[in-house]
């Protein structure tokens, strides 16, 4: 079965998939299995990659695990894995961490794109960090700073613009910019966090492209936190034909499912399930300043 354009996702690890088992020239793939996790780490390496699976190059590291919120998931291992990767893509950045902003991305008023700004509320900030004028030297530990920007459409302002306006201010080391994204598969929702070295562009899950968040735009590096929240209807009612062994889709449905209005569909318990993760992303964080002065770089990947 060929895959068509209107089989969306914002998850590298799928997008890999979707070559059926081979990869193309510029895209490595490894995968690691354990109790309760899955690992997936997607290196795109060159252009013919980046065109492959439609990303920039970079890491995409992808955690697939059970349902927090339904209390099916180790979470003290979840969350150590979760520092992990992002220890690893801070100490791979070649820049000394000495101070995080945590960009919280979306609405908090939809439970499905919530999942930014409900982790930067579950943050443990450094209150005292920053003066009115300037920032003093940071100590040993690396220190984190938050700020959720809203959208474009409570705002009025480009999200990259008010995320400019916090780096002059707070003069971070790294963002970590956490959003929530489209998936190819229902399973996903909620079940999945993906990261990167690559930045992330606000709204793109929804088809509602920003500018995007990244070393070029920003001045420093950023590492993207990505939950799959939502999954196109076009997508899943693809993949369930799939899934039924359809190989061929009448010439009828395949018109309604590229007729552009298309809609998006999350889990009936989205406000539990994205409150959860986002609490479980927040103690991740929350452990990096400790973490990151071990020094402990992860090989497998």
């Amino acid at each position: 079965m060929n895959h068509p354009e209107y089989v969306r996702t914002d998850l590298a690890a799928e997008a890999a998939s979707l070559s059926g088992g081979s990869y193309p020239d510029g895209v490595e793939c490894k995968e690691k299995d354990e109790p309760g996790l899955h690992t997936t780490v997607v290196n795109i390496t060159n252009r013919a990659g980046e065109l492959a699976i439609g990303k920039p190059r970079g890491s995409y590291i992808t955690l697939f695990f059970d349902r927090p919120w339904a209390d099916e998931v180790d979470e003290e291992k979840l969350v150590s894995a979760m520092t992990e990767q992002l220890a690893h893509l801070l100490e791979r950045s070649g820049k000394k961490v000495s101070r995080i902003l945590v960009v919280g991305l979306g609405n908090r008023a939809i439970a499905a794109d919530a999942i930014g700004p409900v982790t930067c509320d579950a943050l443990a900030v450094d209150v005292d960090e920053c003066s009115e004028d300037a920032c003093p030297l940071p100590s040993a530990a690396p220190t984190v700073c938050a700020i959720s920007p809203g959208v474009m459409g409570q705002t009025g302002i480009e999200t990259a613009a008010l995320v400019k306006s916090a780096i002059a201010a707070a003069k971070p080391s790294h963002v970590i910019a956490v959003d929530a994204l489209a998936a190819r598969s229902a399973d996903r929702l909620c079940r999945t966090v993906q990261f990167s070295n690559t930045g992330i562009a606000p709204g793109s899950g929804v088809g509602n492209r920003r500018a995007a968040l990244n070393e070029e735009t920003l001045g420093v590096p950023v590492i993207a936190l990505g939950v799959p929240s939502i999954v196109d209807s076009s997508t899943l009612v693809y993949e369930t034909l799939e899934k039924a062994g359809i190989e061929d889709i009448a010439p009828p449905l395949v018109e309604l499912l590229e007729n552009n209005r298309s809609f998006f569909v999350t889990l009936k318990d989205c406000d539990a399930a994205s409150g959860s993760l986002a609490a479980l992303i927040a103690g991740a964080i929350n452990r990096l300043p400790e973490r990151l002065m071990k020094g402990q770089v992860l090989s497998y990947t």
